[in-house]
């Protein structure tokens, strides 16, 4: 039970150092542009999506290696200004930095460089459990107004490995010591090899979950915006929401144990920042529907359900629309779920 997916509804709020202007277009990139960039370097079967974050000004994808215990985060930043060294140097201040390296803190900036349109930041830092990190920014100037943020934590000890994933990332700039070990060719073995795309693993299969929820008929890619996805060896999702801050999930699990239930105790958790009042379900051949009635911290109330279609690939959707627009939501059910015309709820015990 505790892999399955805890996803907190709540109305999605930019968390960063950028401010959006009114009438400012949408950045340049999608969540999944990220993910497709990412991935030409990071392998599926050593690497894990971990988080991410979409707003009209940060598109932000972060992967993550148990085996390395190393963490690589991709930004994509957009201003509402042209940018030029005294901006950029305005944003990367010691606020930034502050607020950035904080959880490897106490934390030491060893070094800070600049080539052309493209910055290196240099930072060794200390984990809460103690354990010494070599973290890496990587900046580059794409557009007037746009930059890519690579970050990268490793263990110092994978500094061979933090060299060679950012070369791959960072087109061989990994370090501002133009003496440090990868330029020497001392770790490994020429640039224009390892600057290559690389893909090792098989394809994501986040890729085919997000095919199958933007193929469905009744998903209408004007009105959802995808904002989160997430990918383990238990399930890949896309979580999108609206203009009135609806929220849509799909997701499709890799592994299923039947163990799991869908009771309560599950609700509960996966709607955690919400005060549920009313669980009623019904289930037609391999289709079952849970209706939910609850309540935000702040007293809105929600209408939320979860469609479970169970098959070869176990697949899961939740909605969460505000109350108001209990039609619209009705109308996505009679969309989604083509016998909930004759789905007899019932309370759940």
């Amino acid at each position: 039970m505790k892999h399955r997916i805890i996803l907190l509804l709540c109305v999605f709020v930019l968390t960063g150092l950028i401010s959006a202007q009114d009438g400012m277009p949408p950045i340049s990139v999608e969540l999944m542009d990220i993910v497709r960039y990412g991935d030409q370097y990071l392998s599926s079967d050593e690497w894990h999506l971990d988080a991410s974050t979409s707003t009209a000004v940060r598109r932000q994808v972060s992967w993550q290696s148990s085996n390395l215990g190393a963490v690589i985060q991709i930004s994509y930043l957009r201003f509402g200004y042209a940018l030029d060294e005294t901006s950029i140097n305005d944003y990367f201040d010691d606020d930034y930095i502050r607020i950035t390296f904080e959880p490897y803190e106490p934390y030491a900036i060893e070094d800070m460089c600049r080539f052309g349109n493209k910055r290196v930041h240099e930072i060794t830092g200390t984990t809460r459990w103690g354990e010494e990190y070599i973290l890496r920014e990587w900046v580059e100037q794409i557009t007037s107004n746009e930059l890519r943020v690579i970050f990268a934590a490793f263990p110092q000890t994978q500094e061979n490995d933090l060299i060679l994933y950012g070369t791959r990332l960072f087109h061989g700039l990994v370090s501002c010591d133009a003496t440090s070990s990868f330029l020497t060719q001392q770790v490994l073995e020429g640039v224009s090899q390892l600057t290559r795309p690389l893909i090792t693993g098989p394809e994501r299969l986040l890729y085919r979950t997000i095919e199958n929820i933007e193929s469905e008929p009744w998903f209408d890619d004007d009105d959802w915006q995808l904002f989160n996805i997430f990918e383990d060896a238990t399930i890949s999702y896309g979580a999108y929401i609206d203009q009135n801050s609806n929220i849509l999930i799909f997701g499709e699990y890799q592994t299923w144990n039947d163990s799991w239930l869908f009771d309560e105790s599950y609700f509960s958790t996966i709607f955690s920042d919400l005060s549920l009042k009313h669980i009623a379900f019904c289930r037609v051949d391999e289709q079952s529907l849970y209706v939910i009635k609850a309540r935000t911290f702040y007293g809105q109330l929600r209408n939320l359900a979860v469609l479970f279609i169970d098959g070869d690939i176990p697949r899961e959707i939740r909605f969460s629309f505000d109350s108001k627009q209990a039609d619209e939501l009705e109308k996505l059910l009679f969309a989604a779920f083509p016998d909930y015309d004759i789905c007899e709820l019932e309370d759940m015990d």
